[in-house]
């Protein structure tokens, strides 16, 4: 009976006898509760790999037709839970529930206000070809791997604030209304919303559902197409769009979308370049304070940052010239940076092959080592020669085995054949050059953030004083102990000495100007007080060459670290 309410609120359908109730086509009036229920679920072989089949334990509601105010609110439900081909009225309730596997909306009709804030889902979600009402609400949901929304048609707003989705989440040709929310959300593998031509959207409109009389659809038909259309809906657009804080641990796609709105991606972190092949109006894309990696973060922490993907510095290029379509200098100089620093990679891939150099990164674990170590201690037990004594069998055996043990945990790097004897000495030079060059970009990181940072540059600044101070105070330590051990200094005059030496260090921090602040007579008492007080107002200031060549030294790494704090300051103010 449609007119009746029906209600289930809390009733556990994992035990005998309910565990046999199918729902399959049931049709329910408004408010049916199945509140706080639950469902065992089922393996996907127990239904030998047919999606529709009825197993007893699992929740079965394809095909079924709710009314209003349907409520699952706190349900739990097994693995290979299904709604597929569902229809659902106004204010659908499943906040808080909590999905296993294989949880199956395909194709199911929402009316306004569907509510999933706060559920779970385990891996392989599918809501594909689903149609939402005005509103659709996830915030605060979670999904597994490989959580499927293709061909999805929201109403005017999707809210996803603040979900998690694993790997490979696909919106591919997914249509959003007015407004589509992703704010923090945190993507932890692949994306895709692509695009796909508005053709199969016009199509899936004009497809009836169970429940609904053909003939009413097909008066509605017409009107309901030229609203969609109308408001700019389509599977080729996003019209209001928000990603601001998201982050996309995994390659995102939006290739082929049109952004016909202002789309917010202030603070998005993208840890591998997105990818805009195809995007129309990107210049109505805000990348405010966004932050682009290249490599992700699925690999080991030694090779973070690097990567031998050429297709990396490709989007990399590509989504530069996105920023500087919108005047986002920060963003440009930062993707110029990534860029450069996805090179290094790829170019020392390319000698290293030329020159028929292979590496292979450590693939063994600290367990496995452990393992092979005590294999290995077996192994050298029987091999070794039985002349050896027995200390010198353990002994040579510890040696051999950790060494080998020792091989898997470390990098291996072999000599395979070259073409031409001429074209390898032609790539180890490039190759020396290439690391020459990686070597400075690790220094001008370290110094300056490469060019971003003005306090790494005025922190590196102060250090050097202390430490030249250092470097000069040991230059002069001998010979003024003799000095003044032997009387020629007095302890007053010690101590003038090394405040001599401490003024001298604090001048060569500031190339050019900090020089004029140390006159004549405290380069005479510095370099001649050693020799004696008669020959004080006789000596000539010539300063020996351990002095001569700090200070050059130090003149050098003055100048770079105030160069790299002008950089900043130009980079910041954008001055030309």
């Amino acid at each position: 009976n449609v007119g009746v309410r029906v209600t289930f609120e809390g009733v556990d359908f994992g035990v005998a006898p309910y565990d046999e109730i199918n729902f399959e086509g049931f049709e329910f009036g408004d408010r049916a509760n199945f509140e706080r229920c639950e469902w065992r679920g089922i393996g996907f072989e127990e239904i030998s790999g047919n999606a529709t089949a009825f197993a007893p334990g699992r929740a079965q509601f394809a095909d079924a037709i709710f009314g209003d105010g349907a409520g699952f609110a706190g349900a739990t439900f097994g693995d290979e839970a299904t709604f597929s081909g569902a229809t659902f009225g106004d204010d659908a309730a499943f906040a808080g529930a909590i999905f296993g596997d294989g949880a199956r909306f395909a194709g199911v009709t929402f009316g306004n206000w569907a509510r999933f804030a706060g559920a779970w889902f385990g891996d392989g979600a599918r809501f594909g070809d689903a149609t939402f009402g005005v509103f659709a609400h996830f915030e605060r949901a979670t999904f597994g791997d490989s959580a499927y929304f293709g061909g999805a048609t929201f109403g005017d707003e999707a809210d996803f604030a603040d979900s998690t989705f694993g790997d490979w989440a696909r919106f591919g040709g997914s249509t959003f209304g007015d407004r589509a929310g992703f704010h923090a959300v945190r993507f932890l593998g692949h994306a895709d919303f692509f695009g796909t031509a508005i053709s199969p959207f016009l199509d899936r409109l004009r497809q009836g559902r169970r429940g609904i009389d053909m003939r009413e659809w097909a008066c509605r038909e017409s009107a309901q197409i030229k609203a969609k259309v109308a408001k700019g809906f389509g599977p080729d657009r996003f019209l209001g769009l928000d990603f601001s804080d998201a982050i996309f641990v995994g390659k995102v796609t939006f290739i082929g979308r049109s952004f016909e709105r202002k789309a917010d991606f202030i603070g998005a972190c993208f840890h591998m370049p997105p990818d805009f092949d195809g995007a129309a109006n990107t210049g109505r894309i805000d990348f405010t304070g966004a932050n682009v990696a290249f490599s992700g973060d699925e690999q080991r922490w030694w090779r973070r940052g690097w990567t031998t993907d050429t297709s990396a510095a490709i989007r990399l290029r590509a989504f530069r010239a996105i920023a500087e379509t919108t005047r986002n200098h920060d963003l440009e100089r930062d993707l110029y940076i990534e860029e450069r620093r996805a090179e290094r990679g790829v170019y020392l891939a390319r000698w290293w092959q030329a020159a028929g150099i292979s590496f292979k990164w450590p693939s063994t674990s600290v367990e496995k080592f452990w393992r092979y170590l005590r294999a290995s201690l077996r192994r050298r037990k029987r091999a070794l020669p039985a002349t050896l004594s027995w200390g010198d069998r353990a002994r040579q055996r510890r040696r051999c085995a950790l060494a080998h043990a020792a091989g898997r945990m470390l990098p291996r790097l072999s000599f395979g054949s070259a073409p031409r004897p001429a074209d390898r000495l032609t790539a180890l030079v490039r190759l020396s050059i290439h690391i020459v060059w990686i070597a400075v970009m690790g220094l001008y990181w370290l110094a300056s953030d490469y060019g971003r940072s003005i306090l790494r540059p005025l922190a590196a600044l102060a250090l050097s004083v202390g430490v030249y101070r250092w470097l000069y105070f040991q230059a002069f330590k001998i010979p003024l102990a003799l000095a003044r051990d032997s009387g020629v200094l007095t302890l007053e005059q010690a101590r003038n000495y090394k405040a001599a030496l401490r003024s001298v260090s604090l001048s060569n921090a500031l190339p050019f100007i900090g020089s004029l602040t140390v006159d004549t007579d405290i380069k005479r008492f510095l370099f001649c007080a050693l020799d004696g007080a008669e020959k004080l107002k006789a000596c000539v200031p010539t300063p020996p060459a351990v002095y001569q060549w700090l200070a050059l030294s130090q003149n050098l790494v003055s100048i770079a670290l105030v160069f790299f704090l002008g950089l900043a300051l130009r980079n910041y103010f954008r001055l030309k």
